[in-house]
């Protein structure tokens, strides 16, 4: 059975491109020389230091950018490392406030040093649980991605893009609710492939 990809709107073909084509050539990797300038020590003094360095860039298209499989789940390696050693004072909190419960000084009661032991321990650990509670939300948003992320998947590959009108179509219907030979905005094609994976809510641009 022959699939007809002509665009709906405009009736054309050569104007159209497969989805997966038309993100994959709208990301490129750009490899260059960045040149810096500095101060360097050297036994006369300071002097000024030149310098240059490769560096990788990677850019995106508007429209490219606008028909992402998913949506963008950062990484939290950084913010669990900025969480661990936020939890610190919290821990000292506590080591300070049982020491204190265990030698009690005189004249203070072990209630009055355990309600003080509880509020500085609120007010040194409120970061660290802001940190980790982003974390989580993450992890969560991560694992729910990746659940559907085949199935949208087999949706969005098979969506063609007509560069002359600017919209979305599927030649075929791959899943149900997915409208067959309808043109459609690539925000409405985004959130459609979203839906299919379950994490269209998670929609934030």
């Amino acid at each position: 059975m022959e699939i007809d990809i002509s665009c709906p709107n405009c009736g054309r073909s050569d104007w159209v491109q497969s989805v997966p084509a038309v993100r994959a050539s709208g990301v490129q990797t750009v490899t260059g020389v960045d040149y810096f300038t500095g101060v360097g020590v050297a036994p006369s003094g300071l002097v000024p230091a030149f310098g240059t360095a490769t560096v990788e860039r990677t850019t995106v298209s508007n429209l490219a950018r606008s028909l992402p499989l998913t949506p963008y789940v950062p990484s939290s390696g950084k913010l669990i490392a900025l969480g661990t050693v936020l939890a610190i004072p919290g821990l000292m909190v506590i080591v300070t406030f049982t020491a204190m419960l265990v030698n009690p000084e005189p004249g203070r009661t072990a209630v009055t040093t355990f309600l003080a032991g509880v509020l500085a321990f609120a007010l040194f650990s409120w970061p660290a649980a802001l940190a980790f509670t982003v974390v989580v939300n993450r992890v969560r948003r991560k694992r729910r991605v990746a659940r559907g992320r085949n199935t949208a998947s087999a949706v969005w590959r098979a969506g063609q893009y007509c560069h002359g009108c600017g919209l979305c179509f599927w030649p075929y219907s791959p899943a149900p609710h997915i409208p067959a030979r309808q043109s459609i905005p690539p925000r409405q094609f985004t959130w459609l492939v979203w839906s299919v994976g379950g994490y269209a809510n998670l929609m934030t641009w």
